[in-house]
Parts: C-alpha cells; sequence; structure tokens
C-alpha cells in the first residue's frame, strides 16, 4: 500500500496590516515538468497566414498582465486581512457587550426574585417558625409541670413510707413498752389462774401486734402500687399526646 507524500508548503511572502499584525502566505511547491522526447514532435508552430487570422489588435489590451493580477491578489488579500480583523474587534465588543447586557439582565430578575421571596421568609417565619416554637415552649412548659407532678408524688410516697416506719417504730416500742409492763405483772402473781390469764394473753397482744404491723405494710404497698401504676399510666398518656 503506498500513501501519498505530503507536500510541505513554502513561505511566498509575509504582508503586514494597519494593526501591526504580520501574516504569512504559504503554497506549494510547484512540480517540475517532466521531459518527454514526444514534445518535440507534436509541437504546433504558427506561420504568418494563421497570425493574420488572430483577433484585432487591440486584443492586447483586454488581457491582464501577471503582474497587474499579482498586485490586485495583494490588494485583495491586504484588505480582507485588514475587514478580517476590524470585523474580529467589533465581534469582541458586540459580543461582550451582550454580556454585559445578558448579565444585568440575570441580575435583574436575580433581585426580582430575592424580592419576592423576601415577603414569603416572614411568612414562613410567623407562620410556621413562631408557631412551632409556641407550640415547643408549651410542650416544654407541659413536660416541666408533668415532671413536677411525678416529682411531687413520688416524694409524697417517700414521706409516707417514712411516717410508716416511724410509726412502725412506735408501735414496736409501745409494744415492746406493754411486755415490759407485764413482766411486772407476772412477778408479782400470786395465784396460778392469774399467771394462766397472763400467759393466754400473750399470744393474742403478739398476734395483735403483728397483725396490725402486716396490715399496715399491705395497705402502703397497695397504696404504692396504686400510685405507681396511676404514674405509669399519666406518663404513657402524657408521652402518647405529642405524637
Amino acid at each position: 500500500i503506498s500513501f501519498p507524500v505530503q507536500e510541505t508548503p513554502v513561505i511566498s511572502e509575509t504582508f503586514t496590516t494597519s494593526k501591526l499584525n504580520t501574516y504569512t502566505v504559504l503554497k506549494k511547491k510547484e512540480a517540475r515538468p517532466k521531459p518527454s522526447a514526444e514534445a518535440e514532435p507534436d509541437a504546433v508552430f504558427f506561420t504568418e497566414a494563421m497570425m493574420e487570422d488572430e483577433g484585432p489588435l487591440h486584443l492586447e489590451h483586454i488581457v491582464l498582465p501577471d503582474e497587474m493580477m499579482a498586485e490586485l491578489r495583494r490588494s485583495i488579500r491586504q484588505w480582507f486581512f485588514e475587514h478580517l480583523e476590524d470585523y474580529f474587534d467589533e465581534a469582541v465588543s458586540s459580543s461582550y457587550s451582550v454580556v454585559l447586557a445578558k448579565r444585568e439582565e440575570l441580575k435583574s430578575e436575580l433581585d426580582l426574585r430575592c424580592h419576592l421571596h423576601q415577603p414569603r421568609s416572614q411568612r414562613i417565619k410567623m407562620d410556621i417558625h413562631n408557631v412551632r416554637a409556641a407550640e415547643l415552649r408549651l410542650h416544654s412548659e407541659r413536660v416541666d409541670r408533668h415532671c413536677e407532678g411525678v416529682n411531687k408524688a413520688l416524694a409524697d410516697l417517700k414521706d409516707e413510707s417514712v411516717v410508716l416506719i416511724d410509726r412502725m417504730k412506735q408501735d414496736t416500742q409501745d409494744f415492746r413498752n406493754k411486755i415490759l409492763a407485764m413482766e411486772a405483772t407476772f412477778l408479782n402473781a400470786r395465784k396460778s389462774d392469774k399467771l394462766a390469764a397472763l400467759c393466754s394473753s400473750l399470744p393474742s397482744v403478739l398476734d395483735s401486734h403483728i397483725s396490725g404491723v402486716q396490715t399496715a405494710m399491705r395497705n402502703y404497698r397497695q397504696h404504692v402500687e396504686e400510685m405507681l401504676g396511676k404514674l405509669c399510666d399519666t406518663n404513657s398518656d402524657f408521652i402518647g399526646s405529642f405524637r
């Protein structure tokens, strides 16, 4: 497979515009004509008779010389690049103006949208933020009151337990004093029937004391269970009210 050989262009000439921009004109290398042995036999020679058949003599004034054509090409090329540079400057200036106008348009639209959204933010603050903040304050106050109520109920149970313990201590002390008082009666008793009566009364006194203690403890335990159950129910209802 053979590939065509790329011809390297050569610098033909350079020119400078009025804006002091220099350009280079490139052209391809001219291929050298190959000599041909058959060229001589095919050559045509004009005779005087044939020259007489040519056009009028003023035809030479119509044909433009090569120097003039080259000068015209250079002038057209110069004018074209002059116009191209002027057009480039105008295009840059016009695009810059368009960009500035578009920026101002977008900025105006952004300012308008910000102005339209400003009352909306105030309404959000008044209708949502302030309302939710008030609800949160109410919830916080409710939580504080609920916690105070629970703490008060637990403190009351604690105070009742202290009172119950003091009463149990007092009842136990009274029972002990009563037993000690009965000791002197035992020592001074002279009759067996009296001793028998005292002995029979001891179990009843002990049973009465034990029964009183058990009843007080049972009642207090039931009271504590009821209070704790109410507190649990109250907590459940209170938590459910926030959902």
